[in-house]
């Protein structure tokens, strides 16, 4: 017959303690982590979103649509253009670090796609791409994949 000790009343106590401080350091680190993701998420969801802004409003800024449907850029809106560029260029550049690694090197040669883009803006002249896009018809391309990283990215996690 085995009989067991009566287990001392303050060792009891120590032990409960012990294992409820375990316990609770346990839940609080999950829920930081859980935590951690939300925001990462968020602020990834925000870089996105930032960026198909600025993409979208250069890809777009138009003053003048002429009878035959084409759309022109008046020389007044020139400097607010160039802005939208490099406002685009910049929040690319920022959602492209915060792009998941199953996007992240579609999001670099979206982001190598719109800097030569803008260099040649700045450099001149203004190359029209094989496939006879204009330029304006090259940062919507950007936009679109961008776009569909950002599908790919977010809807899957």
């Amino acid at each position: 017959m085995c009989m067991m000790g009566a287990m001392d009343p303050a060792l009891s106590g120590v032990l409960g303690a012990a294992i409820g401080a375990t316990a609770g350091l346990a839940g609080t680190f999950m829920s930081n982590v859980g935590t951690r993701k939300q925001a990462k998420r968020k602020e990834r969801a925000d870089s996105y979103a930032t960026a198909l802004t600025h993409l979208t409003r250069a890809a777009a800024r138009r003053s003048d649509l002429t009878a035959t449907g084409q759309t022109l850029l008046a020389k007044g809106d020139l400097p607010q253009w160039f802005l939208d560029l490099a406002d685009a260029e910049h929040s690319l550049a920022v959602a492209t670090g915060h792009s998941s690694p199953d996007v992240r090197q579609e999001m670099v040669a979206a982001l190598r796609d719109l800097t030569t883009i803008v260099q040649e803006i700045s450099k001149g002249p203004v190359q029209i791409s094989p496939k006879g896009e204009t330029v304006m018809d090259r940062l919507w391309s950007v936009q679109e994949r961008v776009a569909r990283c950002v599908v790919h990215d977010l809807g899957a996690s």
